[in-house]
């Protein structure tokens, strides 16, 4: 299956880089191919999917990074330095690809992900002196994430299912200058000189009308920060490696003939995690219900 189309800027922004054409036109396409379907393998057996997708825009153009654009428009005050902002218009070509192998009736499913992610961001340096000065500066920044999944059943046979999902992702971080890992002070992901890995473990398991469902979070090599007195611009004080106990939810699907599905539940978020974190959410939620479907 192939798709493609275009988009464009038709009308102008009140921040628009004076001289700059903000009209072009930005092209994307996405392919998705079944390469088995045509040897005639049983797709119940095995299937092999390959798919990519290319798209050409620029920072207005773009919700995903939006909040960046925040730190190019603040006010300048004392102990601000800036060197000639970035061009918001700037066209950036974004790319992502992957396959995914099911096997065994899709009870065991292998995928590969690629995706890279081009875009412009303000770089905030701090210098530390008589006086905090904040020195903010253009960056053209690309984002590669690698990410790997295996998806797999457990078990599927009779009373008792367990199927379970684990999952990572390899984040590198580059500016205009190929800093590895290079942050822009908006993301805050991780310490300099390491690759930012995160990734989850998912299960679902059900014990006839009975359901319990439960995901853990981790991330390594991740930046711990704090604020200089007097300076909004984090600094790095260390490196954390933290895990969640992401979700927990345990319910009981209630025999009925009225209805198409009723269940009662309860669940808790965050209910374990360590405190060396500066992303993860700290607060834990409980809650129940119940659920009516027709």
């Amino acid at each position: 299956m192939l798709q493609g189309g275009a988009q464009a800027l038709f009308t102008g922004s009140p921040k628009t880089i004076s001289g700059h054409d903000n009209g072009a036109v930005l092209p994307f396409a996405s392919l998705s191919v079944d390469v088995l379907r045509p040897f005639e393998v049983d797709s119940t057996e095995a299937r092999l999917m390959l798919f990519g997708s290319y798209a050409s825009n620029f920072n207005y153009g773009s919700d995903l990074y939006g909040a960046l654009l925040d730190g190019m428009f603040v006010g300048i005050g004392d102990g601000r330095n800036f060197t000639p902002k970035f061009d918001p218009y700037q066209i950036y070509n974004q790319l992502q690809g992957g396959l995914t192998l099911s096997l065994l009736n899709n009870a065991l499913s292998l995928s590969y992900n690629y995706n890279l992610k081009r875009f412009s961001a303000t770089q905030v340096t701090l210098y530390l002196g008589p006086q905090n000065v904040d020195i903010y500066s253009a960056a053209n920044v690309r984002i590669e994430l690698h990410w790997v999944g295996i998806d797999f059943n457990l078990t599927s046979d009779g009373d008792f299912k367990w199927r379970s999902n684990l999952n990572g992702t390899y984040i590198v971080l580059r500016d205009n200058n190929r800093e590895i890992n290079f942050t822009p002070d908006v993301l805050h992901l991780n310490y300099p000189g390491k690759p930012f890995i995160t990734g989850g473990f998912i299960n679902n398991l059900a014990y006839k009308n009975l359901f319990l469902d439960f995901s853990l979070l981790y991330a390594m090599n991740q930046a711990q920060l704090t604020h200089a007195p007097g300076s909004d611009t984090f600094l790095i004080t260390g490196k954390a490696n933290s895990f969640d106990i992401q979700s927990i939810d345990l319910g009981y699907k209630i025999p009925t003939r009225k209805f198409k599905d009723l269940q009662v539940y309860a669940n808790v978020r965050s209910l374990i995690q360590n405190d060396q974190s500066s992303l993860i959410e700290r607060r834990k939620f409980f809650g129940g219900g119940f659920k009516i479907g027709f």
